[in-house]
Formats: structure tokens, C-alpha cells, sequence
């Protein structure tokens, strides 16, 4: 964790199991030194969400709208690095942005990410 800057960083590597990403995410909202005033920026690009299903990625994202209407999170990037990955995400940030006050985008670099999050660019275009 960044506290200084108030950003999360969380990094996902390898085949994507929904259920254990709800443990980790569960474990993250639960833990102590959890501050919901952080944003927090994900960077994914090394994982495989192949295995991932359409109603899978809606479990999820009301999982986390609960956790955000809870905790009323900030800004949320997550960082890709493939079309299928952007896809997959992006189906996610369509699902669960409009339900919350916090904000999702979708990134392919980090840079890019930082910069959104740390307002330096308001860019609707993440590309």
C-alpha cells in the first residue's frame, strides 16, 4: 500500500478462480489497516481470465458494489494488457460503475492508471 499517495497497488498473476478472488478481496475490505478512502489501482496485466464466465464478472461486481456502498470507495483502476482482458474487465467496470459513487476505468498502462487516479488526467479515453 501507498499511503503517502493514497493508492492501493494490487497485482493479480496467473489463472483468475473467481471464488479465490472474492476470499482476497474479502480479506483486503476486512483487514485492519484498510482505508476506504485509498483508490486503488490493479494491475493485471499478468492474469489469465479465460476461465472467467459472463455471470461470474456480475457475481463479482455486486459483491464489490456492496463493499464500495459500504465502505464508499474512491477510484479503481485496473491495468490489462490483452484485448480478451479488456474485455473481460471492461464488461466489469460497465456492470459495476453505474451502481456505485466510486469510479472504475480500465487501463493499459500503469502511467496511464496513476495519472487518472492521481488526477492528472480526466481522460475518458483510457487508451
Amino acid at each position: 500500500m501507498e499511503r503517502g499517495k493514497a493508492i492501493r497497488t494490487h497485482t493479480v498473476k496467473g489463472l483468475v478462480n473467481l471464488q479465490e478472488f472474492n476470499d482476497i478481496l474479502t480479506a483486503i475490505y476486512n483487514a485492519p489497516e484498510f482505508d476506504p478512502k485509498m483508490n486503488s489501482l490493479w494491475d493485471v496485466r499478468e492474469a489469465d481470465f479465460t476461465a472467467v464466465t459472463a455471470p461470474e464478472i456480475r457475481a463479482l461486481a455486486n459483491f464489490v458494489r456492496a463493499n464500495w456502498e459500504e465502505k464508499k470507495m474512491q477510484k479503481a483502476a485496473i491495468v490489462v494488457s490483452g484485448l480478451f482482458d479488456f474485455g473481460i474487465t471492461r464488461m466489469y467496470e460497465q456492470i459495476l460503475g453505474p451502481a456505485t459513487a466510486g469510479k472504475v476505468m480500465i487501463f493499459r498502462t500503469i502511467k496511464t492508471a496513476s495519472d487518472w487516479i492521481e488526477g492528472r488526467t480526466s481522460s475518458s479515453n483510457p487508451q
